[in-house]
C-alpha cells in the first residue's frame, strides 16, 4: 500500500527536525513530495498570464473596488438619510 504524497507523520518530524549523517534533508524531502504531487496530477502547476492581461486585470480589480467602495457609501448616506 503507497503512502500519502505529503508522506505520514514520522516523515514531518523528521523532515522539521535536524538531518542526522546519512539523512535527507527537510529540503530535499520538501522537494520529493512536491514531485509526488506533480508525477500524480494533484498539484496544477503555475501559469503566469501575459503582461497585457495583468495589466488589463489589476485594472479591473481596481474598478471593482472602487465601485464596491461607491455603492458602500452610497448605501450608507440612503440608510442615514431614512432615519
Amino acid at each position: 500500500m503507497a503512502g500519502h504524497p505529503l508522506g505520514g507523520r514520522h516523515r514531518v518530524e523528521k523532515a522539521h527536525g535536524e538531518a542526522g549523517e546519512g539523512e535527507p534533508s527537510a529540503r530535499r524531502i520538501q522537494l520529493e513530495r512536491e514531485r509526488a504531487l506533480l508525477r500524480g496530477g494533484l498539484l496544477p502547476q503555475a501559469y503566469v498570464s501575459p503582461a497585457e492581461m495583468r495589466a488589463t486585470r489589476d485594472l479591473l480589480r481596481r474598478r471593482m473596488h472602487l465601485a464596491r467602495k461607491r455603492g458602500e457609501r452610497r448605501a450608507h448616506v440612503h440608510n442615514t438619510n431614512r432615519q
